[in-house]
């Protein structure tokens, strides 16, 4: 029909199970999917128990966009010796900013994990209430819910400033 419309590269990266050893790596990987776009690592944190069973959670972000508030940086213990990690990105040229909440909750469907995702989505939402008002956030990651039922699914998208929004 003549109308193409156009692509544009993604502005933010979120990946989960990131090994200390292999974050940079991730740089290289994104040059290479899109060349002539910068990607920045933001603040990457990991702990023991994250990097000893798999990783943490890397962001990265197109530089031509955003500028990273390093000292806005949080990890959110979340159970399973999973962190959440909370960004705060200041958009370029424009004076508004956003949260980005990296998230990799327990696995497993059966009620001991369903019950560590909650208290893992408590204390997202904890921290998320917790902003400024009117705080953009977005959040990202594998939540691991297993049904829109789930104690942690509702508490992400109930009521409160932090409230998650799922189309």
């Amino acid at each position: 029909d003549g109308n193409t419309g156009f692509t544009a590269a993604p502005h933010l990266y979120c990946f989960q199970e990131v090994a200390t050893e292999d974050a940079n790596e991730f740089v290289t990987l994104l040059a290479q999917a899109h060349p002539g776009i910068t990607y920045v690592r933001a603040t990457y944190t990991t702990s023991g128990t994250e990097n000893g069973s798999g990783g943490a959670i890397a962001l990265f972000y197109r530089a031509d966009t955003f500028d990273e508030i390093p000292a806005d940086h949080t990890d959110i213990p979340t159970g399973a010796g999973r962190n959440t990690d909370r960004w705060h990105l200041a958009l370029d040229d424009w004076p508004a900013t956003i949260w980005v909440y990296g998230s990799h909750l327990r696995a497993s469907n059966n009620p001991t994990s369903a019950a560590e995702r909650f208290a893992g989505a408590i204390a997202i939402r904890n921290d998320a209430d917790a902003l400024p008002a009117g705080a953009n956030v977005v959040y990202l990651g594998d939540y691991n819910v297993y049904s829109n039922a789930e104690d942690a699914y509702q508490e992400m998208v109930s009521g409160g400033p932090g409230r998650a929004v799922d189309p």
